[in-house]
């Protein structure tokens, strides 16, 4: 009795291997089939106890199960039924190579095979995630679908090492995510890659440009000025040729740097040669006058602000509705004002010069006043500029009559709560 249970235990033990062995054969047979999800469920029984399987049959239940996984979700007819099932492919990948030690020839020609093929369906279906995140409506939906995107290019980037587009992508994903740390490390991994090639494009690729204009960008956000700049020199060597796409590429790279001079006055000597350059280059842009306007305007050198001046006023040449420019006109002859206002208390100025004051304190009202009334125009309930009529009605002589226009608006806004 006791050597027929032996026997009936080895019985059962190789019933269960044969069980278990032969699940990954009609998986594969399942697959020749198109038969995707029985495939699925026949290969997921045959690998659910490795230590059952012969060796050769693991890798190859496995990358079988990628290529199920990978049929079934980019088949019309099952793909919503595996949502994920890309990732789930791409997991049994790993776990092929994982064991690629034991595969047979066909295994390992399997494997090669399913690269190349699974990493383009993980990519486009990464790409319709991002876009559709990008187009739709709902916040949290679209969240949903930049997790996707993100996990999905970051499978690209693993299938394939030399793939600098999945990580441009991959880090614009994980910034729609407001993860910008992943999404700077990625940009930065794909510039790297590209300068790296030993063959580059004929003509620079335009992902690059945007990850040059993109990382450069978040660096300044990040308080790296120097690395942002550098960023904006490199990508400018890449696209300093004459087609549009390169001529675009180096305009924007150029706006990033005029914008991070515009925000850090310490580096005025290298700003300012960038901006007189940027102008002569593009005498019409309004924004790059006024970025450098606005920089000059902090300085304290009194040609650098009549520059500034000069300057808006080319700006409301040919937009004199421009509500930026004439608010920082306007301002302009107030803060003067304000200084000769200041001069004229001081203990020091005599009663000769107080006359000469004053009249200065006039003139510069005098010239602020159309600016701050079309400032005004476009922004009606804004309360500072009617407190600056109320002042300069106040002040000039010819527009006296009108300051109590000015004091019972100002009375109405403060009695609405606006603010400044």
């Amino acid at each position: 009795m006791r050597k027929i249970g032996i026997l009936l235990v080895m019985v059962l033990i190789c019933a269960g291997l044969t069980a278990q062995n032969s699940k990954i054969t009609t998986g594969v047979l399942s697959i020749q089939d198109r038969d995707y999800e029985a495939a699925i469920e026949q290969l997921s029984i045959g690998l659910s106890d490795l230590s059952i399987l012969k060796e050769k049959n693991i890798p190859k239940g496995y990358i079988n199960l990628a290529i199920a996984y990978q049929n079934a979700s980019t088949a019309e007819a099952t793909r919503d039924k595996y949502p994920d099932g890309l990732l789930a492919a791409y997991d049994a990948y790993k776990k092929a190579y994982e064991h690629k030690g034991v595969a047979d020839k066909t295994t390992l020609k399997a494997m090669e095979n399913t690269t190349l093929f699974l990493k383009n369906a993980i990519y486009n279906e990464a790409a319709t995630a991002y876009n559709d995140g990008s187009n739709g409506t709902d916040e949290i939906a679209n969240k949903e679908k930049f997790i996707k995107a993100s996990k999905l290019f970051k499978a690209a980037c693993e299938l394939d090492k030399g793939d600098y587009n999945a990580r441009v992508m991959q880090g614009y994903s994980n910034l729609m995510l407001k993860d910008t740390t992943s999404a700077l490390a990625s940009l930065k991994e794909a510039i790297t890659m590209y300068q790296n090639l030993e063959t580059k494009p004929e003509t620079p690729d335009a992902n690059i440009g945007s990850a040059f204009i993109q990382s450069s960008l978040l660096n300044m956000y990040q308080g790296n000025v120097r690395e942002a700049l550098d960023l904006v020199s490199m990508g400018k060597k890449i696209y300093a040729g004459e087609t549009e796409g390169e001529k675009k590429t180096t305009e924007n790279l150029d706006r990033v740097a005029l914008a991070i001079y515009s925000q850090n006055p310490s580096l005025f000597q290298e700003a300012r040669k960038s901006f007189e350059d940027a102008i002569k280059a593009n005498p019409e842009d309004v924004e790059i006058k006024m970025a450098y306007a606005g920089l000059l305007s902090q300085r304290e050198e009194k040609e650098d602000k009549d520059y500034s001046l000069t300057l808006y006023k080319q700006i409301l040449e040919t937009d004199a509705a421009n509500y930026q420019a004439n608010a920082n006109v306007g301002v302009f002859f107030i803060n003067e004002a304000a200084a000769l206002s200041t001069q004229m208390m001081s203990d020091n100025t005599s009663e000769e010069q107080v006359a000469a004051l004053e009249k200065g304190i006039v003139d510069n009202l005098r010239s602020a006043y159309p600016y701050i009334l079309k400032a005004h125009e476009a922004r009606p309930d804004f309360l500072e500029w009617v407190n600056q009529l109320v002042n300069i009605t106040s002040y000039v002589p010819e527009h006296m009559a009108e300051m109590k226009k000015w004091t019972d608006l100002q009375r109405e806004l403060v009695a609405k709560g606006s603010k400044n």
